[in-house]
């Protein structure tokens, strides 16, 4: 089983999916961190990952779970 996570920068958009503690976002490049997505692979059934966000001028998001997006896009919030 892994962990799989997807970045959303700022101007730059959603990037592909990485593993098991490898660089999502950018560096050196001055672009917020919008939003993350996060699954589970060859997890064992019934078992599911859940997640939120903390979004600048927001607070914590909902609870989201198994790849669905949370933060937010296009409105130039960080996480």
């Amino acid at each position: 089983m892994s962990i799989q996570y997807q970045a959303h920068s700022q101007d730059i958009g959603w990037q592909g999916w990485v593993a098991d503690g490898k660089l999502a976002g950018t560096t050196g490049k001055n672009s917020k961190l919008e939003a993350l997505k996060i699954r589970l692979i060859n997890a064992p059934a019934g078992w599911h990952i859940k997640y939120r966000a903390f979004a600048e001028n927001k607070g914590w998001m909902e609870w989201v779970e198994d790849g669905a997006v949370s933060g937010t896009i296009g409105e130039n919030k960080k996480i």
